[in-house]
């Protein structure tokens, strides 16, 4: 008796050590957990206004925790044979019903786009403004952020904006200006992105042509937005060019030159201009509040790619309401 009870304790230990658990055929995929993190992307927005726009729009960037889950074997050593080399054949594999073996976790990562980051306030260099229904912030004149007066500057090729938002953080976007656009010549920085041309925001072609544009055919309009000048408000200007010619302009542009500091020095841009087609340009300015001339005198000086154009000169007398 006791001799068959130490034969039954030797072999129960030999079938527990010569049995082990190990993993078997995949079975799914299992999500534990998922981390989401708002952020927000700008860039200018495409419009044909007279000043560019900021786009903002909503992201989620999504980190799913995932484990891969197989079922569950129980591999037995079968009774050694020293007259046979061990092989695969050497164990057998048994199915544990209800039991299961888990992989390591992994980490999936995807970006998906929320749409428009509409009705949210940010600073813009400073400047506390709020975008519209469609994520757009209207950098005009009212913004304060004076974009098209620091491109006034010819010798200015970039304008950088710092974004912030209350709760996600702050970006820069780098804008920029490229005129006149030369076809694979022109020297633009690796971190460059063509959709932050202002420019080719606005739907302005300044792209140069190798031909002569058309530089005779062009009529030149101009509209106010007041009858007179009223001193420490604002007033507007609206300069529209036609082109009666066959050919299409180039790079076509206006400037102002004034006596009054406030109306001097502003650019008004126009780039291509296809035949039998107008197009408008304006530009605010903010009079001086001590303003005592009668008139203003204004003359708008045009030039395209081949050069200037005195032909086309403006000279603008504006009354001033004391």
């Amino acid at each position: 008796m006791l001799r068959y009870c130490l034969f039954t304790l030797l072999l129960s230990t030999f079938v527990l050590t010569a049995q082990e658990k190990c993993r078997g055929n995949f079975l799914r995929t299992e999500l534990r957990k998922v981390d989401r993190h708002e952020l927000y992307l700008c860039t200018l927005s495409a419009n044909r206004e007279s000043f560019p726009s900021i786009y903002l729009r909503r992201q989620f960037k999504m980190t799913y925790h995932e484990v891969q889950i197989y079922e569950t074997l129980e591999r037995t050593l079968l009774e050694a044979d020293d007259a046979v080399p061990k092989t695969v054949s050497s164990y057998q594999y048994r199915l544990v019903p209800g039991e299961l073996w888990e992989g390591e976790v992994t980490m999936r990562q995807e970006t998906i786009e929320a749409g428009p980051f509409a009705n949210e306030s940010f600073l813009v260099n400073g400047k506390l403004l709020r975008s519209d229904q469609q994520g757009i912030i209207k950098a005009d004149y009212n913004s304060g952020l004076q974009i098209l007066e620091h491109f006034d500057d010819f010798n200015q090729r970039e304008m950088p904006l710092l974004i912030e938002h209350a709760s996600l953080g702050s970006q820069s976007l780098n804008i920029f200006r490229s005129m006149p656009k030369r076809p694979q010549s022109d020297v633009r920085n690796l971190d460059e992105d063509g959709s932050n041309e202002f420019l080719s925001s606005m739907k302005l072609d300044f792209m140069q042509r190798s031909s002569e544009p058309e530089r005779h055919k062009l009529q030149v309009e101009c509209f106010f937005s007041a009858p007179a000048i009223e001193p420490g408000k604002d007033y507007e200007i609206t300069v529209t060019v036609s082109n009666m010619g066959d050919k299409e302009s180039s790079c076509l542009l206006a400037r102002s030159f004034s006596r009054q500091d406030w109306l001097d020095g502003r650019l008004f841009y126009f780039g291509a201009i296809a035949p039998g087609a107008s197009l408008s340009f304006s530009r605010q300015f903010s009079a001086a509040k001590n303003l005592k001339v009668e008139h203003c005198f204004v003359a708008l000086a045009f030039s395209d790619s081949w050069g200037e154009m005195p032909a086309m000169q403006k000279n603008l007398k504006l009354p001033v309401n004391k």
